[in-house]
């Protein structure tokens, strides 16, 4: 497996999966109808969120097939917010949790000491990734905030 940024060829398999995946739009929306994005729409929105939020979108990629997405932004210099998708016919098969796994190197590489989340409360299998990994947990009203300390 292998976080990739996201260029063209991916982009146009990630727009694919967005505007296709009925199951995986449902736990990212709340919108019932599903969105038709472009390639080039989904490219260049990527691109725009990242300058906006100096952050980074990546492709999750397993032996050339797309699995979805891995993307974060800085909440101060030593922490960094995370959030993960996967297609939902590749659901179960432990690819979040490996993703989250190499993407922990990557944000120590970056300076980071914590990453976090922002999990819905009615999204347990969100939860059960972060689960996998020495968390701490911290909460609000909406949301569950597991968080990874990468010294450990």
């Amino acid at each position: 497996m292998k976080l990739v940024t996201i260029n063209q060829e991916y982009a146009t398999q990630l727009a694919e999966i967005l505007s296709n995946d009925q199951s995986l739009h449902q736990i990212l929306s709340s919108q019932p109808e599903l969105p038709q994005v472009t390639p080039d729409e989904y490219y260049w929105t990527t691109r725009q969120w990242e300058k906006k939020n100096d952050g980074r979108v990546y492709a999750i990629i397993e032996q050339k097939m797309v699995l979805g997405v891995l993307s974060y932004l800085p909440l101060s210099d030593k922490a960094a917010i995370v959030g993960l998708w996967i297609r939902s016919d590749q659901w179960n098969r432990g690819y979040a949790s490996r993703a989250l796994s190499l993407f922990k190197k990557v944000a120590g590489g970056k300076g980071y000491n914590y990453i976090t989340a922002n999990i819905p409360r009615d999204n347990p299998a969100a939860m059960a990734v972060w689960r996998k990994h020495p968390i701490i947990v911290t909460e609000s009203s909406e949301y569950i905030h597991p968080w990874m300390d990468l010294s450990k």
